[in-house]
């Protein structure tokens, strides 16, 4: 199967990235110790809580509307949104979440919407390279900073997490920014849209992103609430590592979506997510073959922790991480022709079956308990989305 230049590229950029982010896991967990894995998974996690109600004005919505209309009205609105959402979001979470990082929830998670946005424009505008450049900045300056903090500073403390995450957003905003501003001001486009219709839109395409949030991420509250920071650490990684196998997936969507925005016939675009669902697929399935066999020594000697569990959780998830990076392809297919609608309901039965058999699994299992219920959710939406996907070719 032809893998286009664009994918290929992507591929290759979030191949990288993906390395980039196993080795920042790696070092925090090596550095820090499980209970400060668990502590920054803690916070990643409010960060995207927020990042998804940022995202209903500066996510998909932004990539759609672009080829369409002027595109100057769109930064406007998301921008206010993002600064809105990111302040009083990141207030009450710090006091929910009483933790030393919490207190940067407000400009992290700001930083993080203004790039989504400008990154959004990009993918709207079909510039793959561009957007591939500022994809790859944050991951590579957190990890410089990182490895300069810890070794070369001798500083072993989450203050240098925090550091790193500052100078790898601030490089990432300021290189979107030089991007996409040519883009901006050259909009000479008389049509603009109203930003009743930008939130409309961005409310039905982020509700599904939104409660597939909480299908990948409300466990992680589970897990801190009921077992602690040190099992959320241990958790945290093994989810960490099988979900970077999603960067296949991703990689291969950010070429389908773009395409889809940009033709209006339905045969091309079931063309364009067959090819890519396929790909997907092929290259998963190998990715979670080659983890599965990874023996057991070879993480200790990465890890240099006691592993506990973290082996059979990555096994008992893998079967749900090949599901979810070949349903990607059709959710992206539905968000491109604008059925938004279709989503959201994968993203709830995903939700419904997750947390249902979390009630029942976690006290009678613990962490395992927890896993068996993450996989439930993964399959669950998948189907529905098969389902669905199946349904709509004789429509």
């Amino acid at each position: 199967m032809k893998i286009s230049k664009n994918i290929f590229q992507t591929l290759v950029v979030r191949g990288g990235v993906a390395v980039m982010n196993m080795a920042i896991v790696f070092l925090t967990l090596n550095v820090l110790g499980a209970d400060g894995r668990g502590k920054i998974s803690l916070f990643l996690t409010d960060i995207m809580l927020i990042s998804m109600v940022t995202s209903v004005l500066s996510n998909s919505t932004v990539s759609y509307h672009v080829p369409k209309t002027n595109i100057k009205p769109i930064v406007r609105t998301g921008l206010l949104w993002v600064l809105f959402v990111s302040l009083v979001l990141g207030v009450i979470l710090s006091f929910l979440h009483n933790e030393y990082l919490q207190r940067h929830l407000f400009p992290i998670s700001m930083l993080l919407g203004l790039i989504t946005m400008n990154q959004m424009i990009l993918i709207g505008k079909e510039k793959i390279k561009e957007y591939n450049i500022v994809f790859v900045l944050d991951p590579l300056f957190r990890l410089l900073v990182l490895v300069i903090g810890f070794y070369a500073f001798k500083i072993e403390s989450l203050t240098v997490f925090l550091i790193a995450l500052y100078v790898a957003l601030g490089f990432s905003l300021m290189m979107s920014t030089v991007f996409v501003f040519k883009i901006i001001y050259s909009d000479k486009r008389e049509i603009e849209i109203k930003s009743k219709e930008i939130f409309k839109y961005g409310i039905g395409t982020e509700l599904s992103s939104f409660i597939q949030f909480f299908n990948y991420r409300l466990l992680f509250y589970v897990v801190f609430y009921q077992l602690g920071s040190v099992e959320l650490g241990w958790f945290s990684v093994a989810v960490s590592v099988t979900e970077s196998l999603w960067i296949i997936s991703r990689s291969i969507t950010v070429n389908q979506y773009s395409k889809i925005l940009n033709t209006s016939d339905k045969l091309k675009q079931r063309i364009i997510t067959n090819k890519s669902a396929g790909l997907s697929f092929i290259l998963t399935l190998v990715a979670v073959l080659l983890l599965i066999v990874v023996p057991k020594e070879f993480l200790s000697f990465i890890i240099k922790k006691d592993l506990s569990n973290i082996q059979e959780i990555i096994w008992i998830l893998c079967p749900g991480v090949l599901m979810i990076a070949v349903s990607n392809v059709w959710g992206h297919y539905f968000s491109g022709r604008g059925k938004y609608q279709i989503n959201n309901l994968k993203s709830l039965i995903g939700f419904i079956l997750m947390i249902s058999a979390a009630y029942f699994l976690t006290p009678l299992y613990g962490i395992l308990g927890v896993v068996s219920a993450m996989l439930l959710g993964y399959l669950g939406s998948s189907l529905t989305l098969l389902g669905f996907y199946l349904a709509d070719k004789n429509k």
